[in-house]
């Protein structure tokens, strides 16, 4: 692989990740939310459970979006939504606020998890598409793997908000 090729493919394999540790991140900072915000443990849930039902549900347009309008714009857009819904959940005032913040987050990361695989495949051409692919889905399940490591680092410092930072 060239160095072009090799910082393109990092550059997916670090959006892979963001999305990766959001799965997993946040189950530990469950606890710490439900005490901030005084709700029971079934509203407390939806936070971890909308990212996910929204990422689901989206994942199949996203992917159709890219090839429709572009992979690249579609991976940008998505990576922006996302962004932006991750400043939306660390400030978010109320329990509302968070997990309305935590579906955009799910938004943005369907607009981008297809778009990432397609272009991974294409970047990296025919014989080096597998290395390329197998990258990709190394990292999404690295970040699923250190996500609560990094949420509970976030719990220790005493913020559960710095996990969405």
């Amino acid at each position: 692989m060239d160095t072009a090729l090799k910082i393109s493919i990092g550059t997916l394999c670090l959006a892979a990740f963001a999305i990766g540790t959001d799965f997993t991140g946040v189950m530990l900072l469950i606890t710490d939310i439900q005490s901030e915000y005084s709700v029971d443990i079934t509203t407390t849930q939806w936070v971890l459970n909308i990212y996910v039902l929204t990422f689901s549900m989206l994942m199949v347009s996203g992917g159709r979006f890219g090839d429709m309008y572009g992979r690249r714009r579609l991976t940008t857009v998505g990576l922006f939504i996302f962004s932006l819904a991750s400043l939306a959940c660390m400030l978010s005032p109320s329990i509302g606020w968070l997990i309305t913040a935590r579906a955009l987050q799910g938004v943005g990361a369907a607009l981008v998890w297809p778009c990432i695989l397609a272009m991974a495949g294409a970047l990296a051409g025919k014989d080096k598409s597998n290395v390329a692919i197998g990258l990709i889905f190394a990292s999404i399940t690295g970040g699923n793997v250190i996500g609560p490591l990094i949420g509970g680092v976030a719990v220790s410092v005493g913020d559960w908000r710095l996990f969405f930072l």
